[in-house]
């Protein structure tokens, strides 16, 4: 893996998940009533079966994006490793500091702080 990889994965938008956000089902509150003629016990089963259903489905996203999250990490963290050839001490530190510098700016922005980051230590030599 390297950066030019990582950054054509990014914006093919590979690590971000395909299942929407927003659950198809409907949120009800607390008092909303199905069908009138049915018992209260029976309404708050039905509230309490669409809140599983949206409970189920924001649980689905996080794991899907968590998983490709820690996919990406897990890419350039690689791509760092074998383009500096070092520690993963060194390795994680340059991770951190471009995650910490550039994620509010999507993925591509971190990979090439962490290439720029890179860059810098090869310029100096020091590795």
């Amino acid at each position: 893996m390297n950066f030019s990889m990582i950054i054509d994965k990014a914006t093919a938008k590979e690590y971000d998940t395909q299942i929407p956000y927003k659950c198809d089902a409907p949120y009800y509150p607390d008092n909303h009533v199905f069908d009138e003629n049915k018992t209260v016990a029976w309404n708050k089963q039905e509230l309490v079966k669409s809140r599983e259903l949206i409970s189920e489905h924001r649980n689905l996203y996080r794991k899907d994006a968590d998983r490709l999250h820690r996919q990406f990490i897990c890419d350039l963290h690689q791509a760092i490793s074998t383009e500096l050839d070092s520690c993963d001490d060194v390795t994680g530190k340059i991770l951190d500091r471009a995650w910490q510098h550039s994620h509010s700016s999507g993925y591509e922005s971190v990979v090439y702080e962490a290439q720029d980051l890179v860059n810098f230590i090869h310029s100096l030599g020091v590795i």
